[in-house]
């Protein structure tokens, strides 16, 4: 299983199944997602949301990171701003990924953090 956490603008969307986290300071919990599970926004529309998603065939964490830095440079145009590895308080490594994306004159920053449990 992948699972993605995201830190994104309103007008991305992420989500979660298994996902057990309270809801940050100054965001709620957006309710009645039909494709999502859990997503939360703050008053200036930053997102906080995660998805879980089975993965088939089975890859490791950087395949499955760089298939999402591939994904979202090629079909989203967004740029690569860093990468970073990272590891839950239980041991688990992890990708963080932030990339960019101006619209118009206002630039739209997508932080994804990618797990693979299984």
């Amino acid at each position: 299983m992948i699972r993605i956490i995201a830190c994104i603008p309103l007008f991305l969307v992420a989500c979660g199944h298994n996902f057990n986290h309270p809801t940050p300071p100054q965001f709620v919990e957006l309710e009645d997602q039909n494709e999502y599970q859990y997503r939360a926004v703050s008053a200036d529309g930053t997102v906080v949301a995660v998805r879980e998603i089975e993965h088939e065939p089975k890859g490791d964490l950087a395949f499955w990171s760089k298939a999402i830095v591939n994904q979202m440079r090629t079909r989203a145009g967004y740029a690569l701003l860093g990468e970073k590895d990272i590891q839950t308080k239980s041991g688990l490594a992890g990708k963080q990924i932030r990339l960019g994306h101006d619209r118009g004159q206002k630039p739209h920053l997508y932080t994804i953090t990618v797990f693979v449990t299984s």
